[in-house]
Parts: structure tokens; C-alpha cells; sequence
């Protein structure tokens, strides 16, 4: 048992626990107090975890759940307490919160409200879902689609949040298919997520993850 534990351990890339355990609290609806106090108490988190999650999330705080989390982890490894949303970024955080923590449904037709071209892109996935389109070309046609919108004319910044994209992807990967997922329950509260990443609001990359 003490070398499984100790084999998983090896496998697993540094501050990789601390960064899943804070995601998790991230996107729990826990204060950040009650967040922060279920991060410390993890078992599988370890100071070296949480300095390596730290550098790992500092280059990810351009959207609600990565910012909130590494302000949760910093909170853990100080002592202190956790320091609220950067003033600047407050207004469209709290946005991003909204949606995240909405049914996808809910949080699709919202962004649909200031995307245009998104309720089209929901009908072409759903007739995709029914047709025999492979699932590597259904994932070409979501990339453009995501890239497109990233890339858009940015007259409101949750035109181009990662956070935004990514509820848009996992909407349509369910409308298509691709993901088995339930669009009445909300982004934050799915096991497996559709994950856009960027920097300063230009694509850089994308993935799925487990939170």
C-alpha cells in the first residue's frame, strides 16, 4: 500500500494535487474562507504542492475560477486571509461567476445575447449530433467556432473571456455528442470540463480537464 501511494505520487506532476484541490474550491460555492480552510485541509496538498500551483496559476489569472484559486492557495500558504478579485477585473469576474454557476443552458443564452452567430452554431451542433460527422471533424468545427469568437471585435470584454469560450465549448460538445454532460447543470459543477486558455485575451490554447 506504502509503495502504491508512493508510485502514485511519483506519477503525478508537482502541485498538480494542490492545483486540482483549489480549482475544486474555486468553483465550490463556499466562502472564501470555508474555500480556503478545505484546500489547508487536504491530505494530498503539501507546502511544495501549493508553491508549485501558485507558479503554475500565476500565468492563469485571466479568468474567475484560476484567479479565484490561486488567491485560495495563496491564502494557504501565507496564513492569511485570501485576498479579494484585482479592482479591475472585479466587474467582469463576477460576470464570469454568474455564468459559471448558471445551467449551461441558462449560461449559453446569455452569451448568445452578446455573440452573434452563437444560436447557429448551436443548431449546426445539434445536427451534427444526429449525423455520422466523426468526432475529431466535430471538434474542428468547435475550435473555429471558439477562435472565431475569441477573436472578435472586443467592444465588451466577456466577448472574449476564456472563461465565456470555455462554457461555449462544453455547450456545444454536449449539443454534438462529443460529452455526455447534462446542460441543466452549470459549468463549475461538471466533473470534466471543456477548458480555453489565454493570455491577455488572445487564444493561446485549449483542453479538457477534471476540477
Amino acid at each position: 500500500m506504502i509503495r502504491a501511494w508512493h508510485r502514485r505520487h511519483q506519477e503525478v506532476p508537482s502541485g498538480a494535487f494542490a492545483m486540482r484541490a483549489a480549482l475544486r474550491a474555486a468553483h465550490s460555492e463556499l466562502s472564501d474562507d470555508e474555500a480556503v480552510g478545505v484546500v489547508r485541509a487536504s491530505r494530498e496538498v503539501s507546502p511544495d504542492d501549493i508553491r508549485c500551483a501558485l507558479k503554475h496559476y500565476a500565468g492563469m489569472r485571466d479568468r474567475f475560477d484560476t484567479d479565484r484559486a490561486y488567491r485560495l492557495l495563496e491564502a494557504a500558504a501565507t496564513g492569511e486571509s485570501v485576498q479579494p478579485i484585482a479592482r479591475e477585473r472585479e466587474g467582469l469576474f463576477r460576470r464570469e461567476e454568474k455564468l459559471g454557476r448558471s445551467p449551461l443552458e441558462a449560461a449559453f443564452a446569455v452569451l448568445a445575447e452578446h455573440w452573434p452567430g452563437l444560436l447557429e452554431l448551436a443548431v449546426a451542433a445539434e445536427a451534427s449530433g444526429r449525423s455520422e460527422i466523426s468526432a475529431t471533424e466535430k471538434a474542428r468545427h468547435r475550435s473555429r467556432a471558439v477562435e472565431m469568437l475569441l477573436r472578435a471585435e472586443k467592444t465588451d470584454q466577456l466577448r472574449s473571456s476564456p472563461l465565456a469560450a470555455s462554457i461555449v465549448e462544453q455547450y456545444l460538445s454536449i449539443l454534438d455528442g462529443t460529452d455526455q454532460g447534462d446542460v441543466s447543470r452549470s459549468y463549475f459543477a461538471l466533473p470534466r470540463k471543456k477548458i480555453v486558455r489565454t493570455t491577455r485575451f488572445d487564444l493561446t490554447s485549449r483542453g479538457t480537464g477534471a476540477a
